[in-house]
């Protein structure tokens, strides 16, 4: 079955391969392809080493969403999220202080930067401006294809980094119901997609800390798509959660390589590479119960028993798991003394962090209150 998986996925691959090909040539030879993107993702690193992620597409940005966009609005903006033309092997230079590195975009478009510094660089910040510059003349006459991106380097003084996931975490999606899920992306947008109550107001706690002079770094991993990081960014801006680097998924890629059949693989190999890179920083892992998070954090306390403060998991009520995560939280508690809180409140999981000096006292009252305020106007228009 795995074998006829990856088979299937690999012809699946070769044949949106192709029709990208054939899209993006056509256009070219008739003229039809329109103006040039530089996607930027936030990117993430250290005083000397940093990694920057983006793409390049056809078109103009998705218009910012507004709470009273009809689902035809909604639908069309999912469909340009996956049906935009993709621009590949073309360079692209980005530029932080004056140190400039060049990418090649892949065949789906996207490009990675791996900056090394031969000296350390003191980030006063956590966020770091980037421009971005697309190099080669795709359309002529064309003009500058520009972008402006950040990066996020700790500064010295962070007391640990935050790992969350997205879906049923910081976000109502029912990632566990398909049709509900795919209905969903369909109809609604960042303004009437709903947050869990107080969510927002935690991770603002845990941005702040307990001395409340540096911002402790959160990063967002999900296996949602890149294709989906423009609405997951306007989502955390509209609901007032920390900024923070996202680490998400090319599906077409993984799934001609067999990578979406391994279940949490991705996870752990992204924070993994997380905890490797900030070797000196203890983190806080947050998920949610409806799919894997507790086995992928289990896995992650076995690589790295003395890095992880505590795993905050989400009960969202899914039947047969409570026994799985009891399993899970007694054997992380006995064998490597990490505990796991699993509740489908907020404030149970700050009331923990608050007792362990991450959060300020003050700041449970802020959580509590926002739980309610967000239980009884839960956000802007109406998604569910």
């Amino acid at each position: 079955m795995a074998e006829f998986r990856r088979i299937l996925g690999q012809v699946s691959y070769d044949i949106e391969q192709h029709v990208d090909r054939f899209k993006l040539s056509f256009k070219k030879r008739t003229g039809r392809l329109g103006p040039l993107q530089i996607l930027a993702y936030n990117g993430h690193g250290t005083e000397n080493r940093f990694f920057l992620k983006g793409r390049v597409l056809e078109g103009n940005a998705i218009s910012q969403a507004t709470d009273t966009d009809s689902i035809r609005t909604n639908m069309q903006a999912t469909f340009k999220r996956f049906s935009n033309v993709e621009i590949p092997g073309v360079r692209v230079r980005a530029s932080v202080d004056g140190i400039s590195k060049i990418a090649v975009t892949n065949n789906e478009g996207y490009f990675d930067l791996d900056f090394r510094l031969d000296s350390r660089r003191k980030s006063p910040s956590l966020w770091n401006e980037v421009t971005f510059e697309l190099l080669d003349e795709v359309i002529r006459n064309q003009g500058p294809v520009q972008s402006a991106g950040k990066v996020l380097i700790p500064p010295d003084g962070c007391r640990f980094g935050v790992v969350s996931d997205i879906d049923d975490t910081i976000i109502k999606t029912h990632a566990t119901n398909l049709i509900k899920m795919m209905m969903l992306m369909f109809t609604s947008n960042a303004r009437t997609r709903l947050p869990f109550a107080g969510v927002a107001a935690f991770y603002q706690a845990l941005a702040r800390g307990r001395d409340q002079k540096v911002e402790n770094p959160i990063f967002y991993v999900s296996r949602s798509p890149w294709n989906l990081y423009d609405l997951i960014e306007d989502f955390l801006q509209i609901q007032q959660l920390p900024e923070g680097p996202m680490l998400l998924r090319d599906h077409s890629l993984e799934f001609a390589k067999g990578v979406a059949y391994r279940p949490g693989a991705f996870k752990v190999g992204q924070i993994t590479r997380l905890l490797n890179l900030y070797e000196n920083l203890p983190f806080i892992l947050i998920g949610d119960s409806g799919q894997r998070d507790p086995e992928t954090y289990q896995e992650i306390v076995r690589r790295f028993p003395e890095r992880i403060l505590a795993v905050y998991i989400r009960d969202i009520g899914i039947s047969g798991r409570l026994a799985a995560v009891g399993e899970i939280t007694k054997q992380l508690q006995d064998e490597y003394g990490v505990p796991l809180l699993h509740d489908s409140d907020t404030e149970q999981a700050a009331r923990h962090a608050e007792r362990n000096g991450w959060i300020i006292p003050a700041s449970l009252g802020d959580i509590r209150a926002a739980a309610k305020h967000d239980k009884i106007v839960p956000g802007p228009g109406a998604g569910n």
